[in-house]
């Protein structure tokens, strides 16, 4: 599932990053989710249950005193599941991001990722964007979606964080007109 998924930043950036897969604490809103949809198929199946938490998120391990991601091979900064790695790893720096106060459903990017600190405004960013908003409301991405609602997470507490791209229409719930 989502093999054909778009990359943005580069493979070079990300292997020389050190801020993915890398959290402040072990319950971080940022460790990933996985919607059991993706584990049909998937060659690391038994690896991804196995490293999942109660909350559908990837568990992290303590490694010199970092909370990991799981997968997180700190020697080649490479992921173990890579191939088979989960939705929200395909889509950072992009979030599926929720707006509590109308429900509203928006991808917006993190602006701690290098590469969108050193791209955000530059055509190739802005193409990337376009080609990303076309594939998410593909009739396939949506119907996915739709069906994981999990996979949007509350990042208001760090709005400094994080910038809203677009929103996604087919996620729009109904907002009951005021009495």
């Amino acid at each position: 599932m989502f093999s054909d998924f778009p990359q943005l930043v580069p493979q070079k950036i990300c292997l020389s990053c050190q801020g993915c897969c890398r959290f402040k604490e072990a319950q971080s809103l940022w460790r990933p989710r996985i919607a059991l949809e993706e584990l049909k198929g998937n060659e690391y199946k038994i690896d991804l249950i196995g490293a999942l938490g109660r909350d559908a998120c990837i568990n992290t391990v303590d490694e010199k005193g970092q909370d990991l991601c799981t997968f997180l091979n700190l020697g080649t900064n490479k992921c173990g599941v890579y191939t088979g790695r989960p939705f929200e790893c395909r889509l950072y720096p992009f979030l599926l991001t929720r707006f509590e106060k109308n429900g509203r459903v928006a991808v917006s990017v993190h602006l701690s990722c290098p590469y969108v600190q050193q791209s955000r405004y530059s055509a190739e960013f802005e193409k990337h964007t376009g080609v990303l908003k076309a594939y998410l409301s593909g009739e396939e991405s949506a119907r996915f979606l739709q069906n994981n609602p999990a996979l949007v997470g509350d990042y208001s507490e760090y709005p400094d964080e994080i910038e809203e791209l677009f929103t996604l229409e087919f996620f729009q719930r109904e907002t009951p007109e005021p009495a």
